[in-house]
C-alpha cells in the first residue's frame, strides 16, 4: 500500500511569495489500497501497512495557518486573535482554578480523578456538547508525560502536531524533537502507556520550524504497531514497534529522499516544497527492515514539475531552485474509476493534478486543472455573493487551503479570502471567510465548479504555528470537518447544518484529529479530536439527522446554541466556548422560548435524570437562570421583545416557587394532602396520568400549570368540597400556606431578576400568569374565606380547655389574612395595569372600568375585614401603599380601626399627619368624605386649620351648600353671596331662604363675638342640622331618577315617575292607601319641595331598598331626633315604631333562623348580613339614640285614627280609615314574626352579635 502525510506551517502567504517553512505534522498517511499478497514477516518489498485518520481521502497540505478565535469566555467571534506573544505563558491545563502553585502531577492526578471513572477503571465520558445532529464527549485522557510537556510549552512559538490513526487505534503528538505515541482508544488506565520517540534534527526554512510527520503501520491485533517518521529534509525513520519507545527508541531504521538544495520534505508519499513525489516502501532482508524511497516517474525531475512548468509563467518557489515554479499545498486520494489503483489528486497554489498509481508500481499524471482560475471565474459569476468574496474574485486574492475526493469523484477544494465589510472596507485585517469549492472533473477537458459552501465568516487567523486548517470528508464527503487551531468546524456540503466549536483559552489549541469509526448503514461517524488542555475528545455524527436539518428554520440553529451553552458551555471544564453574534438570523424569543419550556416542563432530552426532586428543580432553575447569562453576555438581549422576555422570567420564576413549595411541603408533612388531593383533582380533570407518583410527576413536567394547580387547591376548601367545618379549616390553612409561600417566592423572585430579564417593574404590555382573572378570583376567595373562619374563631374565643389551641389557630389566621390582603391588593393592581396597557391599544376598557369599580368595593370590604379582626395597621398600611386615599380618609373617621392602632392619637391628629404627608392627595378625599357622610362640621373646622387646602378642593368641586359658609368664614363676603345665587337658582327656595336667614345671624354673631364664641358655634350646629336635611332630600331625589332612568318594566312608557318608583318597591301593594301616600310624596320630592318629619320618614322607609338600605334607616333615625321637640310625645312613640316596625319586616327571618345543618357560625354569619344588625351596629354607644332603640313587641304599636286625621286633616273619613287598614295589615305581619319565628329571640341574637362586633370580635 502506499502511504501519505501532510504537513502544516506557520506563517503568511500569498501566491507568488516565498513560502515559509514551518512545523507541521499531525496528518495520517492516507493508504492506497492495492492488490498485495497475504503479508508475511518476510514478504520482501512489504508495502507502508499505514492507515488514516482521513480513510484514504485526503492528507494535510503546505499553506498559510489560520487564526482562530482564542478568547475567554463571553467574548466575540471576532476579538483576541493576534495578540502578539512576547514571552512564554505557562499553563496549567489539569488542574482547576485557585490551585495556584501545585505542581504538575498533583494537579493532573486531582483533575484526572475528578473526571471520575466507569466500570474496570475505564475513565468516564464527560459531555462538552449534544445536539441531535452532534455530540462531543471527552473520551480518552493524554499521557501523563505529554501532559507535562504540554501544560509548560508556548504554542505560540513551538510546533506540535499529531493525529488519531483508526485502525491502530493509537494516537500521536509530534514536536520537533520527540513523537510521543500512545494507545488513544482503549484508555483502562487513567494514564495510558506513553512512547517516546527522538526526531531527527531540527529543520527551519524562513525562519519557521518543521515537524517531523509521523505515521503507524500496522501489524493487525497480535502486536503493536510501527512507527514511521519523515523530517522536512528527508531523512526517514523506522521503528519496527512503538514497544521500543519504552527504552529510548535509540534503534531504527533510517533512509533520505534525494532531495536537492533548498527543497524539503511535505508529505509521505512523500510530496516535496518542489512538487516532486516519492513512493515510500517498507522491505525486509534477512529479518532486517529497509525503507525504499522511489520518485514518482523514476527520473530526477518530477512528471509533475515537468508538466507544470509547460503551461504556467515562473512564480518562484521556497527556495532557488532553478525552474521551481509551484509549491505544493496539499494532496488527497481517490478512487480510480476504470482500472484498480488509486488516484492522487495534487493541490499546489495555482494547480490542481491527478496522478494515477497503478498496480505494477509506476505512476501517471493523467488530468491538471487551473484551479485557481476556475474557481475565480465561478465566483465573479456568482450573483448576491459577499463582498469580501467579490473582491477576491476580481483580484484572484484568495487561498488554496486543502484538497479532498468525494465518493461520488467530485473534488472538494477549501479555500479563504479576506472578510469584507458591508461598507467595502477590510472587517479588521485578520479576518478570513472560508469555503469549499465542490469541482466536478468527470470530463477532463472541462473541469467545472458545480457548488461553493461557505463554511465560516469572519473568522481571526491563527497565527501560531502547525496551525493551518485540515479537511476531514465524512460520508463520503456529504459533510466535512475542518480543523483550526482554535475551532473545529462541522457543516454538511449543499445543506444548512453548521456547528462551530471553538476553544475557550487562547492557550489552549487542536493537535489533530482522526476517523475512527464508521457505520455505512446507520450513517454514523466518529471522530476524535486532540485537545490539548483536555486529552482526546469524540465527535459522533447523525448524518441522517443532519439531512434533516431544515434551512429554512434558521431559530434551530439559535436553540441548538442556546442548548449548548447552558447545558454543557458552563461547565469549567468544557474547553469549547459558545457564542452568539446578534447578527445571526432567526427568531431569538422563539428560540430561548423554546428551551425555556423544555426546560420547565422537563421535555429536554439533555435534562440529566436526577431522581431527588428538589435537586432536580435546582439544576432546571441553574439552567434557565443560565439562558438568561448567556443571552445578556452575548449581547443579544435586545433581540427579545418585552413579551419573550417575561415568557422567559415566568418560566425561571414557577421553577423557583416549585422549589420553594416543594422544600415546604417535604419539611411540613402535613401540607401534602391537600397538594396530594389537588394534583389528583388536576389529572382528573385534565385526563392526565403520572403514574405511581403524580406530585413528583407534577413538579417535574407541570410547573407551567401551576395557576390551575392553585385553582384545583382552592377547590378544596370550597364548601360543596364537602368535609366538617373543622376539616375544612384545616385545609384552608393548608392552602393558605401554600399559595402564600408560592406568591412570596414569586415576588421574591422578580425583584432579584427583573433587571437580569430587561423588564422594567412597571411594564405590563405583555401578558404574565399572575394578572390573569383567575389568579384574581382565587385569591380574593381566600381571603373572604379566611376571614369567615377567623370570625368564626373569634366569636367563642373563651371556650373552656381550647383557649390556648384556639389562640395559636387564631394567630395563624390572623397572619394569612394578613397576607392574603396584602396579596388581594396585589393581584388587582397587576390585572388591572395589564387591562390598561391592553385598553391603551384597543381603546376597549369596559373590562378596565369594571374590574376597577370591583376592586374600590373590594378594598373597602378588606379594610372593614383587617380591622374586625384588630389588623388595621395593615389596612392603613394597603391603603397608604395603594395611594387609595379615600379609604385612608375612611380609616381615620372608622372609631374601630383608630382603637386597634397602636398609641392614644385621635381621628383628627391622624388625619393632620396624612394631610401633612400627603396634602391635596389626602386632604381631598378626607373633605369629599366629610360631605358624603354629612360631616359638614369637621369640614367647615378645615377653615381654621387648612384654608388655602380647603379653598383649592371647593375651587375643584363645587358646592354651594357648602362653599358660602367658607367664604363667610373667610370674610370674602361676595364670595358668600355668589354661592347663595347659585343655591337659590336651584329652585330649593325653602332651603335657600332658610340658609340666608342662618347667614344672616352667623354674620351678626361673627360681627359681635368672636368666632369661637357659643353664639357663632350655636348658629352653625343650627345650619349643619338643616344642611344634613337639605343632602337627604338631594340623595332622595337623585335615588329616585335613577330608579326611573334604569327601570326597564312593561309599563315604564305608560305611568309616571312616582308611579315607575312604587312599582320598583315590591312591597307596597296595588291599590293600598299608603301606596298613593308614597307616590304623593315622591312626586313632592321630584318636584323639589320640602316634607315635614313625620312624612320624611314614611318616604325614607317605603323607598325602594337597595345595597344602602341602612342610610334610610338611618336618616329616618335621625330625622325624628332632630323633629321630636316639635311633636307631640303620642307621635314621636308612633313614628318610632313606624320605622323599627318597617326595619324588621324588611328582614326574611325564615332564611336567617336556626334550621337543620345550620352551625353557630353559619347563623352568626346570617345575622350580621341583616339591615338590623347594620342599623344596631351604628345606633350602638350613641348618646342621641339611647332612647330611639324598640324591641319587636315595642314596634306593634301603630297611629290611632285620631293621630291620623290629626297629620293628615285633608283626608277624608275614608282615606284615614284605608291608611290605618294597612298600619293594622303591617302591625299584624309583624306579630306574625314574633309568634311563628321567634323574632324577639332573633332580636337579642342580633344585638348579641353588634355587642361583640363593637368590642372587635
Amino acid at each position: 500500500m502506499f502511504s501519505s502525510q501532510g504537513p502544516s506551517r506557520a506563517g503568511s502567504r500569498r501566491p507568488g511569495q516565498q513560502p515559509q517553512r514551518a512545523g507541521a505534522g499531525g496528518s495520517r498517511l492516507p493508504s492506497v489500497a492495492v492488490p498485495t499478497p497475504p503479508r508475511t514477516p518476510r514478504t520482501n518489498n512489504l508495502p507502508l501497512q499505514v492507515a488514516s485518520p482521513f480513510s484514504g481521502q485526503n492528507v494535510s497540505r503546505y499553506h498559510t495557518p489560520i487564526s482562530t478565535p482564542m478568547q475567554p469566555l463571553r467574548t466575540q467571534h471576532h476579538g483576541a486573535a493576534g495578540i502578539p506573544i512576547t514571552r512564554q505563558q505557562p499553563r496549567d491545563f489539569t488542574a482547576s482554578a485557585g490551585m495556584g502553585e501545585m505542581d504538575v502531577d498533583a494537579r493532573s492526578e486531582m483533575a484526572y480523578s475528578q473526571a471520575g471513572t466507569e466500570g474496570g477503571g475505564k475513565i468516564a465520558t464527560r459531555q462538552y456538547a449534544n445536539r441531535p445532529e452532534l455530540s462531543v464527549a471527552l473520551s480518552a485522557q493524554l499521557p501523563r508525560e505529554l501532559q507535562k510537556v504540554l501544560a509548560t510549552c508556548d504554542f505560540q512559538a513551538e510546533a506540535y502536531s499529531g493525529g488519531i490513526d483508526h485502525e491502530t487505534g493509537f494516537g500521536y503528538i509530534v514536536s520537533p524533537s520527540t513523537c510521543f505515541a500512545w494507545n488513544a482508544t482503549t484508555a483502562y488506565s487513567l494514564y495510558p502507556t506513553c512512547y517516546m520517540f527522538p526526531m531527527p534534527a531540527v529543520t527551519t526554512t524562513s525562519g519557521n520550524l518543521l515537524t517531523p510527520f509521523a505515521s503507524f503501520v500496522p501489524y493487525g491485533t497480535t502486536r503493536e504497531p510501527g512507527l514511521i517518521v519523515a523530517s522536512g529534509t528527508g531523512e526517514l525513520r523506522f521503528w519496527d514497534s512503538v514497544d521500543t519507545g519504552l527504552a529510548g527508541a535509540e534503534h531504527f531504521t533510517s533512509a533520505q529522499l534525494d532531495l536537492v538544495a533548498g527543497e524539503y520534505n511535505l508529505i509521505h508519499i512523500a510530496l516535496t516544497s518542489n512538487g516532486r513525489l516519492f513512493r515510500v516502501t517498507i522491505t525486509t532482508l534477512n529479518g532486517k527492515s529497509q525503507l525504499v524511497p522511489t520518485l514518482f516517474g523514476g527520473g530526477g525531475t518530477s512528471m509533475f514539475y515537468r508538466a507544470t512548468t509547460a503551461l504556467l509563467p515562473f512564480l518562484g518557489g521556497p527556495a532557488s531552485i532553478p525552474g521551481s515554479s509551484e509549491v505544493a499545498l496539499a494532496l488527497a486520494f481517490g478512487q480510480r474509476r476504470s482500472k484498480p489503483g488509486k488516484d492522487v489528486w495534487v493541490l499546489t497554489q495555482n494547480q490542481l493534478q491527478r496522478w494515477s498509481l497503478h498496480v505494477d508500481s509506476w505512476e501517471q499524471l493523467e488530468q491538471q486543472v487551473d484551479v485557481r482560475q476556475l474557481i475565480g471565474a465561478h465566483m465573479e459569476q456568482a450573483v448576491d455573493i459577499p463582498g469580501g468574496m467579490q473582491r477576491a474574485a476580481r483580484t484572484q486574492d484568495f487561498e488554496l487551503l486543502d484538497v479532498g475526493v468525494r465518493s461520488d469523484g467530485q473534488i472538494l477544494v477549501l479555500f479563504s479570502y479576506a472578510s469584507i465589510a458591508p461598507t467595502g472596507y477590510s472587517s479588521g485585517g485578520n479576518a478570513y471567510t472560508y469555503c469549499i469549492a465542490r469541482i466536478g472533473v468527470k470530463d477532463p477537458a472541462r473541469p467545472t465548479v458545480l457548488a461553493r459552501d461557505i463554511l465560516v465568516s469572519d473568522m481571526n487567523r491563527d497565527s501560531r504555528p502547525a496551525t493551518a486548517p485540515k479537511m476531514l470528508l465524512i460520508d463520503g464527503g456529504a459533510a466535512v470537518l475542518v480543523q483550526f487551531g482554535g475551532a473545529i468546524v462541522v457543516a454538511s456540503l449543499g445543506a444548512s447544518f453548521r456547528q462551530t466549536l471553538t476553544l475557550k483559552s487562547q492557550w489552549n489549541r487542536t493537535l489533530g484529529f482522526g476517523l475512527t469509526k464508521t457505520d455505512s448503514q446507520a450513517r454514523l461517524s466518529e471522530i476524535s479530536a486532540i485537545i490539548a488542555a483536555n486529552g482526546v475528545v469524540t465527535i459522533k455524527i447523525d448524518h441522517e439527522k443532519i439531512e434533516d436539518f431544515h434551512a429554512d428554520t434558521p431559530t434551530n440553529q439559535l436553540k441548538a446554541t442556546f442548548e449548548q451553552a447552558i447545558f454543557y458551555g458552563a461547565r469549567e471544564e468544557n474547553p469549547f466556548l459558545f457564542t452568539v453574534s446578534p447578527s445571526v438570523e432567526g427568531s431569538f424569543d422563539q428560540a430561548a422560548c423554546a428551551v425555556s419550556n423544555e426546560i420547565v416542563n422537563s421535555s429536554s432530552v439533555l435534562l440529566p435524570a436526577i431522581l431527588d426532586q428538589r435537586l432536580q428543580l435546582s439544576k432546571r432553575m441553574e439552567l434557565l437562570r443560565a439562558l438568561i447569562l448567556f443571552i445578556n453576555e452575548n449581547g443579544v438581549g435586545g433581540h427579545l421583545s418585552t413579551s419573550g422576555k417575561k415568557l422567559l422570567s415566568d418560566g425561571a420564576e414557577k421553577i423557583f416557587m416549585a422549589l420553594t413549595i416543594w422544600q415546604h411541603v417535604n419539611n411540613n408533612p402535613e401540607s401534602r394532602t391537600v397538594l396530594e388531593q389537588a394534583v389528583f383533582n388536576f389529572m382528573q380533570r385534565s385526563g392526565k396520568t403520572f403514574g405511581d407518583d403524580p406530585v413528583r410527576m407534577f413538579f417535574r413536567t407541570k410547573v407551567d400549570e401551576f395557576q390551575v394547580l392553585f385553582r384545583e387547591l382552592y377547590e378544596i376548601v370550597q364548601p360543596q368540597a364537602g368535609g366538617s367545618r373543622r376539616q375544612q379549616r384545616s385545609y384552608l390553612q393548608d392552602v393558605n400556606r401554600i399559595i402564600i409561600i408560592a406568591f412570596d417566592s414569586m415576588l421574591k423572585h422578580r425583584e432579584e431578576t427583573h433587571a437580569l430579564y430587561g423588564i422594567p417593574p412597571d411594564d405590563r404590555r405583555a401578558s404574565q400568569w399572575t394578572n390573569g382573572q383567575t389568579i384574581v378570583d382565587i385569591v380574593s376567595n381566600l381571603f373572604d374565606a379566611t376571614s369567615s373562619f377567623l370570625t368564626e374563631q373569634t366569636k367563642d374565643g373563651h371556650a373552656s380547655g381550647q383557649k390556648s389551641d384556639r389562640a395559636v389557630l387564631v394567630l395563624e389566621l390572623q397572619d394569612q389574612l394578613k397576607h392574603l390582603a396584602e396579596m388581594t391588593f396585589w393581584v388587582f393592581s397587576e390585572r388591572i395595569a395589564h387591562l390598561q396597557s391592553l385598553a391603551n391599544d384597543t381603546g376597549d376598557d369596559r373590562e378596565l372600568h369594571s374590574l376597577r369599580e370591583r376592586f374600590a368595593n373590594v378594598r373597602k370590604q378588606i379594610a372593614q375585614s383587617l380591622v374586625t379582626h384588630h389588623l388595621s395597621s395593615i389596612a392603613f398600611g394597603l391603603a397608604q401603599k395603594y395611594t387609595d386615599f379615600r379609604l385612608l380618609a375612611h380609616l381615620c373617621n372608622e372609631p374601630q380601626a383608630l382603637q386597634a392602632l397602636d398609641g392614644s392619637a385621635t381621628a383628627d391628629e391622624i388625619c393632620e399627619a396624612y394631610i401633612t404627608q400627603y396634602q391635596d392627595k389626602f386632604a381631598f378625599e378626607l373633605y369629599q368624605w366629610y360631605t358624603d357622610n354629612g360631616q359638614l362640621q369637621k369640614l367647615l373646622a378645615q377653615d381654621q386649620a387648612h384654608p388655602e387646602l380647603l379653598h383649592r378642593y371647593l375651587e375643584l368641586h363645587p358646592n354651594p351648600r357648602v362653599s358660602w359658609l367658607h367664604y363667610l368664614s373667610a370674610k370674602d363676603l361676595p364670595g358668600a353671596a355668589n354661592a347663595l345665587t347659585v343655591l337659590s337658582a336651584s329652585n330649593m327656595s325653602p332651603q335657600v331662604e332658610f340658609a340666608l336667614a342662618k347667614l344672616c345671624n352667623l354674620a351678626q354673631a361673627t360681627v359681635a363675638d368672636e368666632r369661637t364664641s357659643p353664639a357663632f358655634e350655636a348658629a352653625a350646629n343650627v345650619c349643619t342640622k338643616e344642611l344634613e336635611t337639605i343632602s337627604t332630600y338631594e340623595e332622595l331625589r337623585r335615588e329616585f331618577l335613577y330608579i326611573v332612568e334604569h327601570f326597564s318594566g312593561a309599563e315604564a312608557n305608560r305611568v309616571d315617575q312616582p308611579e315607575v318608583i312604587a312599582l320598583a318597591n315590591s312591597r307596597l301593594r296595588e291599590g293600598t292607601a299608603i301606596r298613593s301616600h308614597f307616590k304623593n310624596l315622591t312626586r313632592q320630592i321630584l318636584q323639589g319641595k320640602t316634607l315635614d318629619f313625620e312624612d320624611l320618614i314614611d318616604i325614607l322607609t317605603l323607598k325602594p331598598q337597595n345595597e344602602q338600605l341602612i342610610n334610610g334607616f338611618w336618616d329616618a333615625i335621625a330625622a325624628l331626633n332632630k323633629s321630636k321637640n316639635a311633636l307631640q310625645v303620642g307621635r314621636v312613640k308612633s313614628a318610632l315604631a313606624t320605622i323599627w316596625r318597617r326595619l324588621l319586616l324588611n328582614v326574611d327571618w325564615r332564611t336567617v333562623r336556626p334550621g337543620q345543618g345550620m352551625y353557630d357560625s353559619d347563623l352568626s354569619t346570617a345575622l350580621r348580613g341583616t339591615i338590623v344588625f347594620r342599623l344596631m351596629l351604628q345606633m350602638i354607644g350613641r348618646p342621641d339614640c339611647q332612647n330611639a332603640w324598640l324591641r319587636p313587641q315595642e314596634a306593634l304599636l301603630i297611629p290611632t285614627i285620631q293621630e291620623i286625621s290629626a297629620r293628615f286633616p285633608q283626608f277624608s273619613d275614608a282615606q284615614a280609615q284605608a291608611l290605618s287598614q294597612d298600619y293594622l295589615e303591617e302591625q299584624e305581619n309583624l306579630q306574625d314574626a314574633i309568634d311563628s319565628l321567634g323574632l324577639e329571640e332573633l332580636y337579642d341574637a342580633t344585638y348579641r352579635e353588634v355587642g361583640l362586633a363593637s368590642e372587635g370580635k
